[in-house]
């Protein structure tokens, strides 16, 4: 997944609303892209269904707000819960079909992010098995749950990542080069 796209647009507002410190924003996105990275990685689908930006864009929204905002752990889980529950089922194939509507899936997904950290505020949540429903009985994707914890304090997904130098899909480089 593309952990960043989903994250950074909340955490901005979050951080701008707030006045937030540039070392907690950062903080807050080193930790909300691990969270949102290893449970992508422990819940892979192959052939890809459904896209990431659908399915994660809330999730990551969420694990920043709710981080930057300093949640206990509770509150945390409440808001990952909650954002999880509204995870968008987005068609993998419009990525390669040019369907535009993908392009709106990272901004509802955000939004839907912001506001579960929100209700999370207020007791709104799902279970504490909500990822595994909506990724494996919803989606039907595998389940390595052994995934989430392997390397936890050694190695941080944000810096094994890659970084596009154009923000697009492949499908789109060659017009935005162009």
């Amino acid at each position: 997944c593309h952990a960043g796209a989903y994250i950074i647009p909340a955490l901005l507002a979050e951080a701008e609303a707030s006045g937030a410190l540039t070392r907690d924003l950062l903080a807050s996105l080193a930790v909300a892209y691990e969270v949102t990275a290893r449970i992508a990685h422990a819940f892979p689908s192959q052939p890809l269904r459904v896209h990431p930006h659908g399915a994660f864009a809330p999730l990551g929204a969420a694990a920043g707000v709710a981080r930057l905002r300093g949640y206990p752990a509770k509150e945390f889980a409440a808001a990952l819960s909650s954002a999880m529950t509204m995870s968008q089922a987005g068609p993998y194939s419009h990525a390669p079909a040019g369907a535009l509507a993908r392009n709106a899936w990272t901004a509802t997904g955000a939004w839907a992010g912001y506001r579960a950290a929100d209700w999370a505020r207020l007791g709104i949540a799902g279970v504490a098995e909500t990822v595994f429903d909506v990724m494996v009985t919803c989606y039907g994707h595998a389940a390595m749950p052994e995934r989430l914890t392997a390397g936890l304090g050694s190695s941080w997904a944000i810096s094994s990542g890659y970084h596009k130098l154009v923000a697009c899909c492949q499908y789109a480089h060659s017009a935005v080069e162009a």
